[in-house]
């Protein structure tokens, strides 16, 4: 499995400054995506990625293309949220790739081509 859109940090890490500019304690709470079980996830899941959203500037050409993008990060939640409990020596935080596919991800880092 590729770590493709969540960024992987030691514990003793904190979080960029830039990180903190808006939505703090939903993007915390997201930072913590292995603190989140995923029914946690799946109950706040809207309001994180409005969260997300505002704080990358995040807009949307369609809200077919929304409903893509938010699919694309509650994955990537939950993908992060079960790779931090099988290595509790890594963090996964929420960052402007979260929107992303692994796919789109390999191409927009040209990964893979």
């Amino acid at each position: 499995a590729t770590v493709s859109v969540l960024n992987c940090t030691p514990r003793t890490l904190h979080p960029p400054t830039s990180y903190m500019k808006t939505a703090l304690p939903l993007l915390a709470l997201a930072s913590a995506a292995a603190a989140l079980p995923h029914a946690c996830i799946d109950a706040n899941e809207r309001a994180l990625f409005a969260a997300f959203k505002e704080t990358f500037g995040r807009r949307y050409t369609s809200p077919e293309d929304e409903a893509a993008r938010r699919a694309a990060f509650k994955a990537n939640l939950r993908k992060g949220a079960d790779m931090e409990a099988r290595n509790p020596r890594a963090t996964f935080r929420v960052d402007r790739f979260s929107d992303m596919t692994a796919d789109e991800f390999k191409v927009y880092h040209s990964l893979d081509r």
